[in-house]
This record gives C-alpha cells, structure tokens and sequence, in this order.
C-alpha cells in the first residue's frame, strides 16, 4: 500500500475518513456509493462503530478495468468526501488515503475476520453491513478472493500487464501474487510474473521521483540494551511493512517495504538520498528499495545533514540535530509530523519495555531428571 496525493491517479484506493469529512453526512454517502456504476469502480464500505475508538468509515475501491484510473481528488469528490486543507493534514497523512493492494485481504479485514483482528480483540462486523454498489454475490466472491466483473478470461499475458502495474504503483509483490487467484501456479509461472513487476518497478525508479525520506539516526550509549532500543524501534513502527537489517546480512526487502532499519554504514549510504534506490547486496543481489523511513542505529553522531540525529536522554529520544531541509514546506510538515509520531511512539515502547520483558529465568536444572 501507498499514501496518494490529491493529484494522484490509481485503479485501487483505500480511504479512513470520520464524519467530519463527509460533506453530505451519512446517507449522502451512502446514496453517492450507490450512484457509482460497478463497471467502473467497484466500491465497499463499513462504518467502524463499535469499539473504544472514534467511529470512523472506511471505503475502498478498485477501477472494474485494468486500463482504466482514477484521480483521487475527482473520485472523492464524487463521494462528497472532502479532507480539508491545514485541517485534515495530519489524517491523510497518517494513511489516510492510500493504495489498497489485495483487495481482498482488505476487505476481509475490515470485517475484523482475521487472526490479527481476533487477536487484537476487535470488533467482528457482518458483510451484510457492507454499503456496496455491488451485488450480494460479487461481494461474496471478492471475499473468497475472485476479481469480480472481468470482461474476458485472463490470459498469460494480462498476469504480466498487471504484473507490471502492480510493480510500477509499488504493490506488495506477494499479497498481489496471492490476490491473483492462481491455484497450482508453477515456480516458473511465478518467476516470471516477478519479472514483470521488477520491469513495473524498474521504470517507476526511472522517472526519478523524489520520495523525501523520514531519516533518523539514534546513536546508542553503550551501556543500553540492544534489545531495547530495537524493540522500542519496531514496537514505534509496527503499522508499517519493516524490515531490520543488521550488518553482514542479506538484504532480502521488497521495493514496497515501507521502512528500513539497519546498522549498516553502507546501507547508510545507499539510502540516504530522495529516491527509490537499487542497492547491490553480496547475497540477496541488487534489490530496489523504494520506502521512506529509514532508522539508523549508530555507534557516534554521524552529521551527514539530511538526518534527525538523535539520542537517549532520561529514557527519552532527544533531537540533537534536525535535519537542513531542501523540500516544498508541505512535505516538511509531513516529516515533521511523522518523526513526532515516532518519537512519541518510541517513547512509549521504551517506557514499557521492562514490563513486558521476562525477568524471571526458568529452572533448567532439571532437564536431563528423568524420574
């Protein structure tokens, strides 16, 4: 999944709005969703009203033709669903409007059916309360995993086409794979479809489009836990696709993977720019990386310029050096606001770090009794 902008098009979108965004209340969403032809896009939304948190909706949509898009600001606009400018900044940049991915695993997990939503403790919500321009039966196969409404028998080559647009919008490779429905798929039948979603992410890497980066470096004081301070850093994180990487071993991220963690000076340097990246890996081989947070775990204060250096001060993350800046002041408060979400997050995790870790050993002097 991937944050749009109102100016972005795409053929799947995922929005969380609260009533406030709704220009036309409820039923004027409701009405607007039933308005849409489902042989253009296909529409699902559930209002979110029975937990602790503040009741909110949640639409997702997906273009019924692969050629076809969307323009984010022209479609919303069609749902009267408005984000208000220096109001509702900060939700449409906490994933307020962004790419749904699989479509079906999504709107299996807005149902909270899933084993991470059970876990949780969420919430189940029926499909019945789906509000759909679809029929009951097709809301029924997208759940089962079936792409609804397909003009023709997909072909080889349409994997591939899509394949490569799914590369190009930076889809996660293997909930795309597995949203493709295909049973029995041959190792080289899959091979292949990776191929193509390289090709799509390859020519998105060469437009060159600037990414501006949420980069921090925590410099760790050597007498803290390096357990710690990592699970402080994905407990921080844990809503995003991450991957830590510690030096010496193999780099295996997809290009969709959202954050990178590492310790490594030379993945330091492949990273720090604006842009998505190919980095060469002595195991994984070259791998596009194409996220935009990157936490740094250093030994010293690395002043490179780009960079929230930081430290651990009274169990607390301090800026010692805020980064110079060369972005529009829009993608600023953006960084801004996401390093004080980290930090805030960060904070909250170290603090209950010693809660959840066991202090406690367990006898094993007894492991070879055998009366």
């Amino acid at each position: 999944m991937k944050k749009l902008r109102k100016d972005s098009t795409c053929s799947t979108m995922a929005v969380k709005c609260y009533d406030e965004q709704l220009l036309t209340g409820e039923r004027g969403l409701i009405e607007a969703i039933k308005a849409v032809s489902a042989d253009e896009i296909q529409i699902l939304a559930i209002h979110h009203n029975r937990s602790i948190s503040k009741a909110h909706w949640h639409v997702i949509m997906k273009t019924s033709r692969r050629e076809k898009k969307m323009r984010v600001v022209s479609t919303l606009k069609k749902l009267s669903i408005v984000f208000r400018d220096g109001i509702d900044d900060e939700l449409w940049n906490n994933r307020g409007v962004e790419t749904v991915g699989n479509f079906s695993n999504y709107a299996t997990y807005l149902l909270h059916e899933t084993e991470a939503a059970k876990k949780d403790g969420k919430e189940s919500y029926d499909k019945k309360e789906y509000i759909t321009n679809l029929m009951p039966d097709e809301v029924e196969k997208i759940l089962d995993g079936y792409t609804v409404r397909s003009k023709s028998k997909i072909s080889s080559n349409d994997y591939y086409d899509m394949a490569r647009a799914a590369g190009y919008n930076l889809e996660d490779v293997n909930a795309f794979i597995s949203g493709l429905g295909a049973t029995n798929m041959k190792p080289t039948a899959e091979a292949s479809i990776r191929k193509a979603y390289d090709y799509g992410v390859k020519s998105r890497m060469q437009k060159h489009e600037r990414l501006h980066r949420l980069l921090i470096s925590i410099v760790k004081p050597k007498t803290l836990d390096d357990k710690r301070l990592r699970y402080s850093i994905e407990k921080a994180l844990d809503d995003k696709r991450l991957f830590v990487h510690r030096s010496g071993e193999p780099l295996f991220v997809e290009a969709s993977t959202e954050v990178l963690v590492t310790d490594d000076r030379y993945l330091r340097h492949c990273t720090s720019n604006d842009y998505i990246v190919e980095i060469k890996d002595d195991i994984a081989g070259k791998v596009i990386w194409a996220g935009n947070i990157v936490i740094y775990i250093d030994s010293i204060a690395i002043k490179d310029g780009n960079c929230f250096v930081c430290s651990i001060e009274n169990d607390k993350l301090i800026c010692d050096i805020v980064p110079k800046f060369d972005a529009p002041n829009s993608e600023q408060e953006r960084i801004k606001s996401e390093y004080l979400k980290f930090r805030d997050r960060f904070n909250a995790a170290y603090a209950e770090y010693a809660q959840v870790t066991i202090t406690e050993k367990v006898d094993f002097s007894d492991i070879n009794n055998y009366s």
